[in-house]
Order: structure tokens, then C-alpha cells, then sequence
């Protein structure tokens, strides 16, 4: 009798195993910009999850999920525009990422930092390139 029961208890372990694994679902696809070229270093992450993979050379990538039909990808890149995809029963997911154009505030160069001209608490001085055109180089003797 022991031993049927520990039989039965490997058996149902084994089980429970399988059945887990099998919720699993393979996911791949494609990263493409908007000219249609591979998105090299794309961040492909199931949402709410630390699960994550990045786009290769040829913009291919693939994750496996568990639970997928519930949850949803977040693919971003810098300097364009995040796409969620809910993953539903799909095991192929090619997406194209559109560019996100966004204008920059006045940039303000510090010693040591760069801070938005905003935010700079002190003087400020602005030189354009015509300004430093003008300006006789170098007033030191040349060695």
C-alpha cells in the first residue's frame, strides 16, 4: 500500500508539472520601424511582469508566456511611439513602431550637468555661432 501511494503521489506531481508547463505559450514576431526596416534592441515586456525580451538584429524576438491569452505586451524604443498588444490565442506578433517627434526646450550646458534654461536658478548667457565667428582666435601666442 505504501508504495502504491507513493507512486500515485509521483504521478500526480508529474501532473500537476505538465499541466503548468502546458499553460505556457510560446510568442515571437518582429520589431519594424515605419520605414519597414528591423528594430534592433526593441523592449518587448509582458505588461505588469518583470518577463521581457529585446529585438535582435533582424528585429525577430520571442518570450514564453504563461497564462498568455490573459496578458498583454508593451514593445517601446526610444524615440518611438509604445504599442500594447493584448497576446489573446496569437503565437505571431509582428509589430511596426511609429516615430514619436518631440520638440526640445532650450538645453542649457552646466560645467557639470545639463539642465533646461527654465530651470536654471542664476545668470545665463546666451553665445550664437556668429558671435564666436567674430571673435579673434586665439589671443594667446602660439607655441
Amino acid at each position: 500500500m505504501k508504495s502504491f501511494t507513493l507512486k500515485f503521489a509521483l504521478l500526480f506531481l508529474l501532473g500537476v508539472g505538465l499541466a503548468s508547463t502546458a499553460a505556457a505559450q510560446k510568442i515571437g514576431g518582429v520589431v519594424k520601424d515605419s520605414a519597414g526596416k528591423p528594430v534592433i534592441g526593441a523592449s518587448v515586456v509582458v505588461d505588469g511582469t518583470t518577463l521581457g525580451a529585446s529585438s535582435g538584429v533582424d528585429g525577430r524576438w520571442t518570450l514564453t508566456v504563461p497564462d498568455a491569452s490573459k496578458k498583454t505586451l508593451v514593445i517601446s524604443y526610444i524615440g518611438m511611439k509604445t504599442q500594447r498588444i493584448a497576446i489573446g490565442s496569437k503565437t505571431q506578433i509582428d509589430v511596426r513602431l511609429e516615430d514619436e517627434s518631440t520638440a526640445m526646450d532650450d538645453v542649457v550646458v552646466v560645467g557639470y550637468a545639463t539642465v533646461k534654461r527654465r530651470d536654471v536658478v542664476g545668470s545665463v548667457a546666451s553665445v550664437n555661432a556668429e558671435t564666436l565667428q567674430q571673435m579673434p582666435w586665439p589671443r594667446w601666442p602660439r607655441r
